[in-house]
């Protein structure tokens, strides 16, 4: 097949992906119709990003420098969100020469919620609930739970609660704490009670019991994350 009977090809499936990411039954449907849709309409600016990040310097994991890259990598990609999806849910080229390979995925995960993208709500919960053995890696997920307090999905209460009670030392419980705070509402307190019921008592069980008491007073979210 010749490159324009490709091109032409690519174009003609391009309103069955719009519709798919729209209407697909599953996020997970949804958000691969939308990374495939966004591949396929914007190769060169999805390479221009892949080789601006690649080049951009490496700076320690601190609360200043990860707001400063995240807020950049978010700006690079307002015409590009799915490529930040796609590489915290499947992984793709976009990789930060010298950056220690645990924090592979945490910038495009705090990327996501600077853009207020609500397709990355479903992937960015794997992060968090995903098995971790090297501490460094709890960097990908402090940053996921900073991007779910920032996007304001009720979906994501039961996991920020898990990553707040499993690594209670560690930088990712103290975002994940700062989300629950955001998020936590009259709908979604229950959630945070049921979790706290699971565990011994102690600071940890006081502090989610706290969070959900002060959720109760706050309203319900009509609608929580819109379709985009």
């Amino acid at each position: 097949m010749c490159i324009r009977d490709r091109l032409a090809r690519g174009a003609a499936i391009r309103p069955v992906l719009a519709d798919i990411a729209k209407n697909g039954k599953s996020w997970q449907e949804r958000v691969m119709a939308g990374i495939v849709l966004e591949r396929s309409t914007q190769p060169e600016r999805t390479r221009a990003v892949v080789d601006w990040w690649a080049h951009t310097g490496v700076y320690r994991a601190t609360s200043e420098n990860l707001a400063k890259l995240g807020r950049a990598l978010a700006k690079q990609c307002e015409g590009t969100p799915m490529l930040l999806v796609e590489k915290i849910w499947k992984g793709n080229e976009l990789r930060k020469k010298g950056a220690p390979g645990p924090h592979d995925g945490a910038w495009a995960a705090d990327a996501l919620g600077w853009l207020s993208e609500s397709r990355a709500v479903g992937p960015l919960i794997l992060v968090l609930e995903a098995e971790y053995k090297d501490t460094a890696e709890l960097f990908r997920v402090a940053t996921a739970a900073r991007a779910l307090g920032k996007l304001g999905d009720g979906r994501a209460v039961p996991s920020l609660c898990r990553v707040f009670a499993l690594y209670s030392s560690s930088s990712a419980a103290g975002y994940a704490y700062e989300a629950l705070r955001l998020l936590v509402d009259a709908k979604t307190s229950y959630l945070v009670e049921k979790h706290a019921s699971w565990l011994s008592d102690g600071p940890i069980k006081s502090q989610l019991l706290e969070i959900a008491e002060r959720g109760k007073t706050r309203p319900s979210r009509l609608q929580v994350v819109p379709r985009r």
